[in-house]
């Protein structure tokens, strides 16, 4: 008898937020609507008549159709909101704020996934000069939105440094011994952050709003829930537009499809160093690696496929790469884990980036198809 696969298909994506950042009103969505697959707020359950070949069973589209986002469970806090503005938006953007525990989607961007930090700095959205906190001993990153700067000075810290902060231009510095610094605000800024930087090189998240005190925004839980596929197989897809350089210290992890547990994950994302896709499997620790790195604000979108006897991945359009190691899982996967890894949701592995668009399908698609999934448009702005 042969073995029953099921396929599940993930199209995810990234965008540079200097692209578009969109403010409390309507904003103005980079490209039109789907093309070709399925289209609306999403469709969950079995597709209906009409669905184009190869049809899939869950098709949400965060870039065209925001209430898609409504499949999603997501948990994170920030005090006074998170935001959609990052270092890399231009002057002066607008941008949104969002309730506690609930998606963050930026129309013609996506899904906003990253990692939780602090902001010391006082005040955030109307700059001042001020000495910090104690700050503790690790890399520190600071990043300013508007026409001026932000200068580091010395206290009582060891390593503040006299880096100058201006738009688009943020700085690191390294604290070796716990202390205040300086920070002294010249000219128009519209918003200013100093949090700890999770990667190498040091990269910058979005804006925390502050007041009279430092506030934090949690890293992000974002599930979507999966009809129950059987332990004999699967697949999906997922395109990534990374923010940070290639070369990183940690890996950063674009899906991945397990049961909620951490001993029974299949996990797609970008390796530390190289900056390549990877496809990693728990238990058994299978590994494909399809092609070449995922350079930073540069579309790459990779479809995989994983049975009990074969890992495959597709990468940009291009044939699919196959390792032909076994692997069973221990049981059935019904989730889909977005933007980290199950081992620690929200911490480990987190992703920096845009998420474009979920597809899953309850069959296997051949090599072929694989590589037209990993060139597919679906929630990609044109």
């Amino acid at each position: 008898m042969s073995m029953r696969r099921v396929l599940l298909a993930l199209l995810l994506l990234a965008t540079p937020a200097a692209a578009h950042v969109s403010g409390s009103g309507s904003g103005q969505p980079i490209g039109g609507g789907i093309t070709g697959g399925i289209g609306g707020a999403g469709v969950v359950g079995p597709p209906g008549p009409g669905c184009p070949a190869p049809c899939p069973i869950i098709a949400l589209d965060f870039i065209h159709n925001a209430a898609a986002a409504a499949q999603l469970t997501v948990t994170r806090t920030a005090a006074n909101g998170a935001t959609d503005l990052l270092p890399t938006s231009p002057s002066g953007a607008a941008y949104r704020t969002f309730a506690d525990n609930t998606p963050r989607i930026t129309p013609g961007l996506g899904l906003l996934v990253e990692r939780g930090v602090t902001n010391v700095l006082k005040n955030s959205t109307a700059p001042a000069t001020q000495t910090t906190g104690n700050l503790s001993v690790a890399t520190w990153v600071l990043w300013v939105n508007g026409s001026g700067s932000a200068t580091m000075g010395s206290g009582t810290g060891v390593g503040c440094g006299t880096g100058v902060a201006t738009q688009g231009s943020p700085i690191s510095f390294a604290i070796t011994t716990t202390g205040t610094c300086t920070v002294t605000v010249s000219g128009s800024l519209n918003a200013f952050q100093l949090e700890t930087a999770a990667f190498t090189p040091a990269t910058g998240t979005s804006l925390i709003i502050t007041g009279a005190a430092q506030q934090a925004r949690s890293g992000e839980v974002v599930t979507l829930a999966v009809p129950t596929l059987p332990a004999s197989g699967w697949s999906w897809a997922s395109s990534g537009y990374y923010l940070e350089p290639v070369s990183l210290n940690t890996n950063q992890i674009n899906s991945e499809l397990d049961d909620g547990g951490t001993t029974n994950r299949s996990t797609l994302g970008r390796v530390s160093t190289t900056g390549t896709w990877f496809l990693s499997n728990i238990p058994g620790g299978t590994t494909v690696i399809p092609g070449a790195a995922l350079n930073p604000q540069t579309w790459s979108q990779t479809a995989a496929a994983n049975s009990t006897n074969s890992q495959s991945v597709a990468q940009d359009g291009a044939a699919a790469v196959t390792n032909t190691a076994a692997f069973t899982p221990l049981g059935t996967f019904n989730r889909v884990l977005l933007g980290s890894a199950g081992n620690t949701p929200g911490t480990a592995g987190p992703c920096f980036c845009y998420i474009g668009g979920v597809r899953v399908w309850n069959f296997a698609l051949t090599g072929a198809q694989l590589a037209t999934q990993s060139a597919s448009p679906f929630g990609i702005p044109p």
